[in-house]
């Protein structure tokens, strides 16, 4: 017997084999992956946000506070989302984070002309 989800209108078996898809999944990405995530993030968005208030014209002091605590925040909210995402089963087609996803692009790669 199938029950509905509440969110997306999901159909899970009662076999309890939606509970093994997310242990594999948090543990094939455990928290050396999500550390490592956070500080790539964190790096893209520092630079980002720096040079744009660097652009503005304010001081590099000024720019570098600012990327850092807003570097913080965006790779927070980020990771953070990401976690609970891939927990439960979903992929992002611009991270490839999950293996999933990593089979995909691989299995792609794989397929085109060879040189």
């Amino acid at each position: 017997m199938a029950r509905s989800g509440a969110a997306g209108g999901d159909h899970f078996p009662d076999d309890g084999s939606r509970i093994s898809v997310r242990v594999v999944t948090v543990l094939t990405m455990g928290t050396k992956f999500w550390i490592k995530r956070f500080f790539m993030v964190l790096l893209a968005a520092f630079v980002l946000i720096s040079a744009a208030q660097m652009l503005k014209g304010h001081e590099f002091g000024y720019s570098a506070a600012q990327g850092a605590v807003w570097g913080i925040v965006a790779a927070s909210v980020f990771t953070i989302a990401r976690v609970f995402q891939s927990r439960r089963g979903q992929h992002c087609a611009i991270c490839k984070d999950t293996p999933e996803m990593q089979q995909v692009r691989g299995d792609a790669g794989e397929s085109g002309p060879s040189q």
